[in-house]
């Protein structure tokens, strides 16, 4: 488990992957085939994402370029949780797959003595 975490620390826990009402419709959907196992790592950066217009009805997102916080890797993505001990503030939880260049993310704000718990958009979600 990564963290950096004061004893007045919020968490936060998750799966990477698809949600889990999304899984029990694919497992249902391919019955005896195993579900695809795709590796990856989970960074946590302190900030908002945020839009930047670039041109005319054009908009660009801005992720935080903070120095990465924690990290955690994820061998599968279906059944492994991630955790991490994060001081109260706004952070963007990353996704990258280990093959390719695919990254999901997610905002979150912890508070204090609360646990956030989510899972990170699929890229295909």
């Amino acid at each position: 488990m990564s963290s950096i975490a004061p004893p007045e620390a919020g968490r936060t826990a998750g799966e990477a992957g698809p949600r889990p009402d999304a899984q029990a419709l694919i497992a249902e959907a391919r019955a005896n085939r195993p579900l695809p196992v795709t590796p990856g790592t989970v960074t946590v950066v302190r900030g908002r994402i945020t839009s930047k217009p670039v041109g005319p009805g054009t908009w660009r997102i801005v992720y935080p370029n903070g120095p990465v916080l924690a990290r955690e890797h994820i061998r599968d993505n279906h059944t492994q949780t991630f955790r991490f001990a994060l001081p109260p503030a706004q952070y963007v939880l990353e996704g990258s797959y280990d093959a390719g260049n695919a990254r999901t993310a997610r905002r979150v704000t912890v508070t204090a003595g609360k646990t956030a718990r989510m899972s990170l958009p699929g890229v295909c979600n």
